[in-house]
């Protein structure tokens, strides 16, 4: 059918982005054909289908003996060009109601047939990220570096194909991360993730609504629950639990904000509708799994020779559940009374809670 499936699909965009620019009365016949096959939305389907077939490693049959594989050779430079143009697709379609999971009213596990638009690009632009994310390919890059990079790629064109965005992700981008003694290119990706999944922290400053959080808010929850895929995958390449304990909470925390005014991330305007029970569960389903599903009530005994440290201390309480392979906790990122209890349970018996427990 195609012998470079890769190539294929890249030249595809390549033609939406030329159009897109050079559309005018004047054009040729074969930019009139262009225009004609971009803007036909069946045609956008099947490049977006064919590339999440692509990066995700499934494939289908297209017609008798021909066959749409998965990547051959080099995945990383696949998810590397086309996790970009998925994600500015995804921003450019979100503006039209037609294309959203509100006027398809379906959820993010029927098949792909069915789903819309922007849930099917921000599926395949999480897998990209997955892919980044789990690659066991010996390169100079860790995986943490290739996902960080992709992004930070994906929302520079992602902000000129959706313009009214820039200022949401510039917004995001020019905050300052704090990583809790993880490796850099840790706090780097974490910086990345900031515009998909955070909250409000200076009770001074305008509200602004992460990705999450806006999807959440314009009743998109289709793609909000494709929100937390991507979350999860990106949360593949940490090694430091308290990383990911920290997205999970600023999942969570994410609910807050839904009913505030502020502005969204992509300035979306569709209106405000009943909460969806199954994407708050989804949500929270997600929390749990970047804790490794450890809750309040497990319990973790001592390893042998931690009696020995310093554990009324706070330095003494992160340091003994880092090295006990649990989310060490940076301060700040709970209450205070809340720290206080939770070292007054790890000082008062052998062992601590699996996991903080606070939603």
């Amino acid at each position: 059918f195609v012998p470079h499936n890769l190539s294929f699909v890249t030249t595809l965009y390549s033609i939406c982005r030329q159009t897109n620019r050079n559309d005018s009365d004047d054009e040729d016949n074969l930019q009139s054909n262009f225009s004609r096959l971009i803007y036909n939305m069946p045609f956008r389907r099947f490049i977006i289908t064919k590339s999440l077939l692509l990066v995700s490693g499934a494939s289908t049959v297209i017609r008798a003996g021909s066959r749409f594989c998965s990547i051959p050779s080099n995945p990383i430079a696949a998810y590397m060009s086309l996790g970009p143009l998925l994600l500015a697709e995804f921003c450019s379609l979100c503006y039209d109601l037609e294309n959203t999971s509100i006027a398809t009213k379906n959820s993010a596990s029927q098949s792909t047939h069915y789903l819309s638009l922007t849930q099917l690009s921000l599926r395949a632009f999480s897998f990209c990220v997955h892919g980044l994310s789990t690659s066991t390919t010996n390169q100079a890059m860790s995986n943490a570096q290739r996902v960080q990079f992709m992004i930070s790629n994906a929302i520079r064109i992602a902000s000129r194909a959706a313009p009214s965005s820039k200022d949401g992700w510039d917004y995001y981008q020019s905050l300052n991360v704090q990583g809790n003694n993880a490796p850099q290119d840790e706090i780097e990706l974490k910086k990345s993730l900031t515009p998909f999944v955070s909250f409000k922290v200076d009770a001074n400053a305008p509200v602004r609504l992460c990705l999450f959080s806006e999807l959440m808010r314009s009743s998109m929850y289709g793609e909000a629950i494709e929100c937390c895929h991507l979350i999860k995958a990106a949360a593949a390449s940490f090694s430091e639990p308290s990383i990911k304990h920290h997205l999970s909470v600023m999942l969570l925390r994410c609910f807050e904000q839904i009913k505030q005014v502020g502005v969204g991330l992509l300035s979306l305007d569709h209106g405000e509708g009943n909460q969806n029970e199954s994407c708050v569960c989804y949500a929270i389903d997600t929390a749990f799994e970047l804790n490794n599903n450890l809750d309040g009530d497990t319990f973790v005994p001592f390893p042998h020779g931690f009696l020995g440290l310093d554990l009324m201390s706070k330095k003494g309480f992160q340091l003994a559940r880092s090295k006990m392979g649990l989310t060490s906790m940076c301060p700040n990122y709970w209450p205070e009374k809340h720290l206080d209890r939770l070292m007054d349970e790890f000082s008062s018996q052998l062992g601590c809670p699996g996991t903080i427990q606070q939603i």
